[in-house]
């Protein structure tokens, strides 16, 4: 089991040599958003007299992306390993289903999919937690700037 302060360390270390890809994960996020002018080139084309203008070629872009992404999706589907356990297949077929209706699977899918075509980072979480007096599935949407991992890896 590591310790708090390895994993700690871990984080910031992280953190520390992904800063660089991280600070330009925001300025795509920024171009994505409509952002795409320096207050330098601002100011210029204000003295100029000449407006400020955007014609975001990059949402449109993502957004199709992200469009192919949904249109391509497939129901869960479980398979059997060996002859006979098409009932359990059938089972846990049923199962995957019922997670991915009740916790929006496809919603939050989408959404990390965006963030990963944008900042170039996204995923989401599969985890139990208690609700209702037992353990249930649950998916959580990672946030982009939440996610670490081993730089050198």
């Amino acid at each position: 089991m590591l310790e708090l302060s390895s994993l700690k360390r871990m984080v910031e270390t992280s953190a520390d040599l992904t800063q660089e890809a991280r600070e330009a994960s925001e300025r795509d996020r920024d171009y994505y958003d409509g952002f795409q002018w320096t207050p330098e080139e601002v100011a210029t084309l204000q003295r100029r007299k000449q407006p400020v203008i955007t014609i975001n070629r990059i949402k449109r872009k993502v957004d199709a992306m992200v469009g192919i992404e949904q249109r391509g999706r497939t129901d869960p589907r479980a398979m059997p390993r060996n002859h006979g356990d098409e009932e359990a297949a059938d089972l846990a077929t049923k199962a995957l289903v019922f997670v991915e209706e009740t916790e929006r699977v496809d919603v939050k899918r989408s959404g990390a999919f965006e963030n990963l075509i944008v900042e170039g980072y996204g995923g989401v979480e599969v985890c139990a937690e208690p609700r209702r007096g037992q353990m249930e599935p649950c998916v959580k949407r990672l946030r982009w700037e939440e996610i670490f991992f081993d730089p050198h890896s």
